[in-house]
């Protein structure tokens, strides 16, 4: 009965230790000011800005202040580190510029997604870090920029690094292991099972809106303008159509009244020749008569005379009554000031 008691407590207490060697190694984090959360093996001891750490700078055994300004440098607000302070978990996050123009990595094209990738490289190139290449991978929906790299610090220390780097709600955020030896596969999937384990609370991009609406603005702007522009020119060719109309009526109208006026003219000259030769003819007569009896020298001198009078007077005469018409063509309105100046030069000259 003893062995069995014995034997009992025995697997209860492996059954124990088993139990916390395999549902104990993670520990859970939620980090309301930075609207994240996640997992991390409890081998680390994980100090969280703005938090009370006493206890874990008592445990470690490290100046509180010295860790502030650490986390400050790095905008870190997550450093997990492991007893010997050998190797780091450091979260970070920041606001710029890209972070905000591009506010969710995962809704961003894949190319430009790529550019930012290169862009990280050369960034980290450029600091003198030997970097290799880069990788993309989408986790929980969230799209990731990954690179490993090493470098030499300022205090001749090699250090690794394993980064996981996106932008989320607008912010920088990174996610990286580093320690001073080379990372391994065990590294690597502590940092991948912390990585799956992040859950990031989504915020509406506040500029989604704004930027819709100015897009939806300047449609309606340039929508209302190019209504504006047609109709202002269907107006145009509607009056110009118009205009000429009425030119072509004016003009027919002016045609027409000058062509009248010139049968008015016309019929009125016939009938003044032909009444004036009928009134020569009898004066001619009539005197032809009366000189018959005069010396037939004198009487062809007369005559002679009486033929060039009577050529100048019936010259003047019909400027006379040219002009008298063309006057009475302006009065009624028929003719126009400069018509009539045009036609009395004609009749003067």
């Amino acid at each position: 009965m003893t062995k069995k008691v014995i034997l009992y407590l025995l697997v209860m207490l492996l059954s124990g230790i088993l139990f916390d060697n395999v549902y104990a190694t993670n520990k859970y984090y939620d980090i309301e000011d930075y609207n994240i959360s996640f997992s991390i093996s409890s081998n680390y001891n994980v100090i969280i800005k703005d938090n009370d750490n006493s206890s874990v700078y008592n445990k470690l055994r490290i100046n509180k202040k010295d860790i502030e300004n650490y986390m400050n440098t790095l905008n870190a607000y997550v450093l997990a580190t492991t007893q010997d302070l050998t190797k780091n978990i450091i979260f970070t996050r920041k606001n710029d510029e890209g972070s905000e123009k591009y506010y969710n990595l995962s809704e961003t094209d894949e190319e430009v997604v790529k550019s930012l990738a290169k862009g990280y490289v050369q960034g980290t190139d450029s600091q003198g870090f030997n970097l290799n290449d880069y990788s993309i991978e989408k986790i929980n929906d969230i799209t990731y920029i990954i690179f490993k790299y090493d470098y030499v610090s300022a205090k001749n220390e090699h250090i690794y690094c394993l980064k996981y780097k996106t932008i989320y709600n607008g912010y920088d955020y990174t996610i990286y292991i580093q320690k001073y030896s080379s990372i391994s596969n065990k590294d690597e999937k502590e940092l991948k099972d912390t990585i799956n384990s992040i859950e990031i609370e989504e915020i509406e991009n506040p500029n989604k809106d704004s930027d819709e609406y100015v897009l939806l603005s300047w449609i309606v702007i340039f929508l209302i303008i190019a209504v504006i522009v047609w109709r202002t020119s269907k107006q145009k060719n509607k009056n110009k159509d118009i205009i000429n109309k009425n030119r072509e009526k004016n003009n027919l109208a002016k045609k027409s009244k000058k062509q009248d006026s010139q049968k008015v003219i016309k019929k009125e000259d016939e009938a003044k020749t032909k009444e004036d030769k009928n009134k020569d003819a009898v004066d001619y007569r009539e005197k032809s008569k009366e000189e018959k009896d005069k010396p037939k020298e004198e009487q062809e001198l007369k005559e002679e005379r009486k033929g060039q009078q009577e050529e100048n007077d019936d010259d003047i005469e019909q400027k006379y009554n040219d002009l008298n018409k063309l006057k009475e063509l302006l009065d009624r309105k028929i003719i126009t000031k400069e018509e009539f100046e045009i036609e009395k030069k004609k009749i003067l000259k």
